[in-house]
């Protein structure tokens, strides 16, 4: 992506001009009494007079967009040490200390939010840090960091406080252990590349739903292919990211040469593949979807009982059978009035809501908020035709439930009415964590084999204006609603 691209897909953010520059002015400014001087040339930072950021545009000719931070004695070797890439030191403060970060590219703003943070606090009256939004409270007591002179040895409590910023920043650029699994943000990546799984970690979204396709991991009987399965998992756990995988389509050779949606002649057959699946990625993964849209014919052609015998539960005892932890989801309807989706809940509810552990549910309503009403989550459970109201009548209300489809096309809305719509859900998810626990937006990317837009960065990954928006409604709520125990 060249760079007056990368540019411009920066600025997409609440409908306005957000590029790097007023990103970094709404956390600087949001600290008790910061405000902004102009000095240098270049907007800078300060508190009662003190200097805790500046801001870098291209200073000097440097290729960079970046901002210069104070941080405590040791922090700048490690921090340029653990990533030069990201970090460096800048002109003229760097012999005090100081720690440069570039904020061009794809910066993952939670990280900067945090060393910012800790920059504030380096200066900031100990009245004001008390006072302060936790950004990174537990590493502020140190001293700022004084000149250089020459190799030192940390003491033992500088040295931790040392080891907890680079583990809280390096961490945040690429997380060591997954991101909570308590957090209800998600997004269907089908099978990702590294690329995406980067974006996905950047905006800190927890989940992703991913496609494990019978029919392309066991083309021949017992021959798998795992190979983009493993490269999935592998990637997405390297940065973090926690897994929903939907199982689904049955091969030729199990069906009789027919089409994908046609379940298996013999159910042993499926049986076997959840089995040998679970039972390869149960360490990675635990959370496990028996087929995508059955409800709908062009992705499955069965009746409900064929469903819940043959599907669900011979799914469900594989899924137990492999690992006694791993999780059943399911029934993953698509709420069409079309195809009896209400109908097809409530059978499968009253017949196998005991091998269900989460109720997962498809919706594309008009508006965010219609979207909300429409599976029953906002002022709704005595609405029957709604997600909650068929729990609520088939004895399963007690399950969470998991909004694993929802989204709207960028070639039939715009960026900034997409962006709308996902706040809106997000905001219902917030007012009403007891009755939806997560939910995962469709889709994560473009693809650029269709013309339907449902992605929240473009086909060749530049970032549209809902990836900003979820990545700052994130921001803004780090922290899982008190709902349900994950499971």
């Amino acid at each position: 992506m060249n760079r007056s691209r990368r540019q411009a897909s920066a600025r997409r953010s609440r409908g306005s001009d957000a590029g790097p520059l007023e990103r970094l002015r709404a956390i600087c400014l949001a600290l008790p009494e910061a405000t902004e001087k102009i000095a240098w040339s270049e907007p800078t930072f300060r508190v009662q007079g003190k200097l805790f950021a500046q801001f870098d545009n291209h200073h000097h000719g440097a290729e960079h967009v970046g901002v210069w931070l104070p941080m405590p004695l040791g922090a700048q070797e490690s921090l340029v040490y653990t990533d030069p890439r990201r970090y460096f030191v800048p002109p003229y403060v760097g012999g005090r200390g100081w720690v440069g970060v570039r904020l061009d590219g794809r910066p993952n703003w939670n990280a900067v939010r945090k060393l910012v943070g800790e920059a504030y606090r380096c200066v900031a009256p100990p009245r004001l840090v008390a006072v302060a939004p936790d950004m990174a409270r537990s590493v502020s007591k140190g001293k700022r960091a004084g000149p250089v002179r020459g190799k030192r040895v940390l003491r033992a409590s500088r040295l931790s406080r040392l080891l907890l910023i680079v583990g809280i920043v390096a961490g945040a650029w690429f997380p060591a252990q997954a991101a909570d699994p308590a957090l209800p943000y998600g997004i269907n990546a089908h099978l990702p590349s590294s690329s995406v799984l980067d974006l996905v970690r950047d905006a800190g979204i927890a989940w992703i739903r991913v496609d494990f396709n019978w029919n392309l991991m066991e083309p021949d009987r017992g021959a798998y292919d795992w190979s983009v399965t493993d490269q999935v998992v592998s990637d997405a756990r390297a940065r973090g990211i926690n897994i929903f995988a939907t199982l689904a389509y049955t091969p030729g050779w199990a069906n009789g040469g027919q089409y994908i949606n046609v379940p298996a002649i013999d159910s042993t057959d499926w049986y076997q593949f959840v089995f040998d699946t679970v039972s390869r990625y149960k360490d990675d993964i635990k959370h496990w979807g028996m087929w995508n849209e059955p409800n709908v014919h062009s992705f499955f052609i069965g009746s409900r009982q064929q469903y819940v015998q043959d599907v669900l539960r011979v799914g469900a005892k594989a899924v137990r059978d492999a690992d006694p932890g791993g999780l059943v989801l399911g029934p993953e309807l698509a709420q069409l009035q079309s195809d009896q989706w209400a109908a097809w809940l409530f059978t499968v509810l009253t017949q196998a809501g005991d091998v269900i552990d989460i109720v997962t549910h498809h919706d594309y309503g008009g508006t965010g908020t219609s979207t909300i009403k429409g599976i029953g989550v906002e002022g709704a459970p005595q609405r029957i035709r709604t997600a909650r109201g068929i729990m609520s009548i088939t004895g399963t209300s007690d399950k969470p439930l998991w909004l694993t489809e929802t989204g709207w096309r960028t070639d039939e809305v715009t960026q900034t009415q997409q962006a709308d719509y996902y706040e809106q859900v997000l905001d219902g998810l917030t007012a009403n964590p007891t009755l939806l626990d997560k939910v995962f937006f469709y889709e994560m990317a473009d693809d650029p084999r269709f013309p339907n837009q449902w992605g929240i960065v473009q086909a060749d990954l530049t970032p549209k204006e809902a990836y900003f928006r979820y990545q700052d409604y994130i921001t803004a709520h780090p922290a899982a609603p008190a709902a349900w125990p994950v499971p």
